[in-house]
Formats: C-alpha cells, sequence, structure tokens
C-alpha cells in the first residue's frame, strides 16, 4: 500500500507497514527513483536508480521488467555499517554501473582512515572468460601499534 504525497513529475510514497523488505520511503521521479529503508538484516538503508529516459508510468514497476526496458543507468546502494564483520569486508556502497558494466564496492572506513579500500569488478563481454584485469582493488593497509612503533622509531635523513 503506498500513499501519493507529491504531484507532477516527483511522486513520494511512503510506506506504513516496511516489515517484510525494510521499504519505508520510495521517490520517483522520470529520471531517478529513490528508496530508502529500515531496519534490515542487510543493512541497506538507501537505493538510488539512474534512468536514461523518462519512465513512462509513475507507479510501481511490473515484477516482469526488465533492466534492459528500464534502461537503467546506474544503481547506487549505501548500507549502514555492520560490527559484526571485519571493516575491510563491510562493504558501505555498491554502485553498479549497468552500460559498463562494472560493479564498484567501496568499503566502511577503518578507524583514524580518511580514505576508504575499493574493489571493482567489470564483467566480461559475452562468453569472455573472467581474468585479472577485469579486477581492480585499492586495499588500505591495517597498521598494528607495534608496526606504528616501529615506523615511529625510524627517521630518514634528506642529504
Amino acid at each position: 500500500m503506498w500513499t501519493p504525497l507529491t504531484s507532477g513529475t516527483e511522486r513520494e510514497m511512503r510506506f506504513h507497514r516496511p516489515e517484510q523488505d525494510g521499504l519505508d520511503r520510495r521517490v520517483v521521479s522520470p529520471q531517478a527513483m529513490e528508496e530508502y529503508f529500515k531496519d534490515r538484516d542487510d543493512f541497506l538503508y538507501f537505493r538510488h536508480v539512474t534512468f536514461s529516459r523518462s519512465i513512462q508510468s509513475l507507479t510501481p514497476f511490473p515484477l516482469k521488467t526488465s533492466l534492459e526496458n528500464l534502461h537503467v543507468l546506474k544503481v547506487v546502494e549505501r548500507f549502514h555499517r555492520n560490527t559484526s564483520k571485519p571493516v575491510t569486508e563491510d562493504v558501505a556502497q555498491r554502485v553498479f554501473l549497468v552500460p559498463q558494466m562494472q560493479i564498484k564496492l567501496t568499503y566502511h572506513l577503518m578507524d583514524h582512515r580518511t580514505i576508504p579500500s575499493r574493489r571493482s569488478i567489470t564483467k566480461p563481454k559475452d562468453d569472455q572468460p573472467f581474468t585479472e584485469d577485469m579486477f581492480s582493488t585499492f586495499q588500505v593497509q591495517l597498521v598494528t601499534d607495534s608496526t606504528a612503533k616501529i615506523a615511529s622509531k625510524t627517521s630518514y635523513t634528506l642529504d
């Protein structure tokens, strides 16, 4: 059940029973759809879908609609921190770049870090197998207290 809250080219729907999939609110416009979630087991709290052209109908999508028919360009999903996982394995954001056939993962920040770890995966075309060049990873190194003490005792001089 949804309740329209706005009119015109953008429609906002609030769901009063989000316990099934956690969907609390959906905002649909001709070029995008945003979904807000609460209390999900997978910690998903936000999804933004960008379309290449306007959607003909602002009603919820039919169940048997393929991605090609929707002209999806990009899907961004954001997740709350799951403290039961190590921060290096806990995805903060997933980005699906549909035309490029890529998935970009950004992990939650480690304590006292400003740059997150990232991973990028490109799907092979047609019947090609996955190869190493289709994966790209930037991993922030975890520095332990003993490593930090050794690094702080080492000094470098320029001559």
